[in-house]
């Protein structure tokens, strides 16, 4: 069998992705969906682990999405996750952004939520909590959002990485500063799109495992620093995804539509 039904969707201001998310969501086949997890990066405060929400229901400007209270209570029951208070909850916006579209989407249909914030965490701790959420993903009536942008560029963001020559060359990345340029050959806008797609390509799960993915995706992190803030969820949900294909011999799939 093969998984399909999850996919990477950005937080930015809906000025500047709310487009690309519109997209990814349009693409969804919400024929039998139930119940939407929704794992997104933690801006606010510092989390060690995961954590759930302690509401019962989230407003929108087009209508209410219920939390599913009886799959947070199990998972609550794990001793694995913090829950939020309602401040950090409300302060949240990698998950905020995407209740307009989860509510649009699914428009008419009696859906439930189930938002995860996901915190600073070790690639084996992304697998851990993959093998948790695991069989819940696994569900044919479950749909899992992972909330990510890619690179956050610049000075603002204490990131400068820059390839002098697209990849694949034999000259090392640079960090740019005042004193350092960029060459002619390569316009920084050029190097953060081929830096981002080559993460990406990392998690592209053809013909390569969801496990093998996830290594390749962790060593692209740690040679990069590429500030891709859903880092983690999209490592919880490799780990997930490892998980099933050890545990129920599954071959999942990914495609960037």
């Amino acid at each position: 069998s093969s998984l399909s039904d999850r996919g990477v969707y950005s937080h930015a201001g809906y000025a500047y992705s709310g487009p690309a998310a519109a997209w990814a969501y349009k693409s969804i086949d919400t024929t039998g969906i139930k119940r939407v997890f929704i794992l997104g990066p933690s801006h606010h405060f510092y989390l060690e682990g995961c954590a759930l929400s302690s509401c019962e229901e989230y407003d929108t400007p087009i209508g209410k999405l219920p939390l599913d209270m009886e799959i947070i209570e199990e998972l609550r029951g794990t001793g694995r996750f913090e829950m939020m208070d309602i401040k950090a909850d409300e302060a949240e916006h990698s998950i905020e952004m995407h209740l307009p579209y989860v509510r649009k989407v699914f428009a008419g249909q009696d859906i439930k939520i189930v938002p995860i914030v996901v915190g600073a965490i070790s690639k084996s701790a992304e697998a851990s909590f993959g093998s948790i959420l695991a069989p819940y993903l696994e569900r044919k009536d479950t749909f899992c959002v992972v909330s990510s942008d890619f690179c956050h560029w610049g000075t603002r963001f204490s990131y400068t990485y820059y390839y002098p020559k697209a990849p694949p060359s034999d000259v090392a990345a640079i960090k740019l500063s005042r004193s350092v340029d960029p060459t002619p050959a390569n316009p920084i806008h050029e190097s953060i799109r081929q830096l981002d797609r080559e993460g990406m390509d990392r998690l592209i799960l053809t013909p390569c495992s969801a496990a093998a993915a996830h290594a390749a995706f962790a060593e692209y992190l740690a040679k990069t620093r590429n500030t891709i803030c859903g880092r983690h969820p999209i490592g919880v949900l490799l780990g997930a995804l490892a998980s099933l294909e050890v545990s129920r011999g599954v071959q999942p799939m990914l495609r960037w539509v």
